[in-house]
């Protein structure tokens, strides 16, 4: 039975897999410790965890084999939880020479939950065993540690690797690429030793990813030229879903779509990658048509790069309306991020009735949702109404944000509401730790330069921690042209002058206020 078992278990057949089971009932041999194994193993591999655990608690003398295929049943199938609990009571049972397939189940189960310390403690034991970190092991430790945000850790568990394959270094140009750091993800890339190894799909696409964050074009074609001109490289799937997205974080619609074009199947994934292309880009007509093309159901996130496109549509609050109607059919609606992205549509659009009766009924609001709708009405000039729902929101204990600061200090920079304005301002930094952005002191400068408070504007921009930039300066001057000051206007047009030397409006403005003067 047992080499019929082991087939069923690699082809994942569990009706041949249950049918070998009665007959292993019916000949009384369910107490065989390796039948039991496999028969674990095969429910295991054909998701049936229930009948996996029944024989496995079963099982009369458990071996290293018994657990390690328990623990890899539920972290194969997407219950982590389970298999760190199996891996804990083994522990208990003094189970000796653990092994590296054992510990790999349990660190995927540790990546899955981010249980960073169970991580660590099970890396611990993997060196006092003496254990060999071979690839197998090492790419474990370095997606663990990279699922937990270490990333100097995921990398001298790399460094540990003595023989590592194109697996080990996906892991770590993964991990540099999936935390933040797609410089040193690409650093990784080319470092790849091209003599001994050869980046293969999931090497590439880790590559395409970084270069789309860095907006890094001429990198990102170099990448999709080598894949072009290897034959063992596919361009379709995950490969050609992250060219669609490089080309349209680089602003490249047209070669985004060449690639969409190519893709033979498409998938959810590829049709959302390009209608996201379009709408990032500013192209809403193309993205509202490619939606209704579409050949399949879409996903949240389809949906949420559809309806970044309606905000920015000459029609925007009738094809917003259509993808909201769209939404519940789908059976979407009460989604939070979707609710969140539906309010910021409406608002963008101008109609505020919609976004606020969405705003209402929805069930839970986060400070991303509070702040769509109150950056809705400072946006259109309802200053009033957006501070009132700014009060409202931290009575409701949402914390604020960056971004939320920044809705505020515009609201009260339009109704010229300064000592509130600066209040606010003051109040984020001091109660909430808020550290204030460029944009939030350009947006308090513009406040005293509306209100005429042109030298503490001016003040203000000289003395925050950031370099103010030719809008900031020509904004003030166009607030001291309205106000009929040239003495701060001299200054700022001298600043003007000295960034840009050749820059006609500083002239024109400091002119009128001259002539006004």
């Amino acid at each position: 039975y047992a080499p019929l078992l082991r087939q069923c278990s690699k082809q994942r057949s569990l009706h041949s897999g249950r049918r070998l089971h009665a007959q292993i009932l019916r000949h009384r041999l369910d107490r065989h410790t390796l039948l039991c194994n496999l028969l674990v193993q095969m429910y295991g591999r054909c998701g049936c965890l229930d009948e996996a655990r029944s024989i496995f608690d079963k099982t009369p003398e458990r071996n290293l084999f018994s657990w390690s295929i328990m623990i890899a049943a539920y972290a194969q199938n997407g219950h982590p939880t389970f298999a760190l609990a199996v891996y804990r009571e083994m522990l208990q049972r003094s189970i000796h020479a653990i092994d590296s397939t054992t510990y790999v189940s349990a660190l995927s189960a540790c990546s899955a939950l981010g249980d960073l310390e169970t991580g660590k403690s099970i890396h611990e034991r993997i060196l006092s065993s003496k254990l060999e970190i071979d690839a197998f092991l090492g790419t474990a430790l370095i997606s663990m540690y990279s699922k937990c945000g270490c990333l100097e850790e995921a990398h001298e568990c790399f460094d540990c690797v003595l023989r590592k394959d194109i697996v080990v270094w996906n892991a770590m140009i993964a991990a540099f690429a999936q935390n933040g750091h797609p410089q040193r993800a690409l650093n990784f890339f080319h470092a790849i030793p091209r003599g001994e190894l050869q980046p293969n799909n999931l090497t590439l696409v880790s590559a395409l990813d970084a270069c789309s964050d860095l907006a890094a074009l001429e990198e990102g074609r170099k990448i999709h030229a080598l894949i072009e001109s290897s034959p063992e490289l596919t361009l379709g799937g995950s490969m050609g879903n992250a060219l669609v997205n490089l080309y349209g974080k680089c602003g490249r619609a047209i070669d985004a779509r060449a690639v969409f074009d190519a893709l033979r199947p498409r998938t959810v994934v590829s049709w959302t990658s390009m209608i996201a292309a379009y709408a990032q880009n500013g192209h809403s007509d193309q993205a509202l048509e490619l939606f209704q093309r579409m050949d399949m159901a879409p996903n949240g996130v389809t949906l949420l790069s559809v309806l970044q496109a309606c905000s920015e549509h000459r029609k925007g609050s009738h094809a917003g309306k259509t993808i909201h109607a769209h939404i519940r059919l789908a059976g979407f609606d009460g989604s939070p991020l979707l609710d969140s992205a539906l309010v910021n549509m409406y608002g963008k659009v101008g109609n505020l009735d919609s976004a606020m009766v969405v705003f209402t009924q929805m069930r839970e609001r986060d400070a991303i949702t509070w702040t769509a709708m109150i950056s809705s009405y400072a946006q259109h000039g309802h200053s009033r109404q957006a501070l009132s729902l700014f009060s409202s929101m931290l009575l409701d204990g949402i914390a604020t944000d960056a971004v939320t600061l920044a809705c505020v200090s515009s609201a009260c920079s339009h109704s010229g509401d300064v000592k509130l304005g600066w209040d606010y301002f003051v109040s984020s930094v001091r109660d909430f730790g808020e550290r204030p952005t460029f944009e939030h002191y350009v947006v308090m400068s513009d406040m005293l330069s509306r209100a005429g408070r042109l030298q503490e504007a001016e003040d203000l921009l000289r003395s925050m921690p950031f370099q103010p930039d030719l809008v900031s300066w020509r904004t003030l001057l166009s607030a001291c042209s309205n106000h009929n000051n040239p003495h701060v206007g001299k200054r700022v047009a001298d600043r003007i002058l000295e960034l840009s030397p050749s820059d006609p409006a500083a002239l024109v403005l400091l002119s009128n206020i001259y002539s006004a003067a």
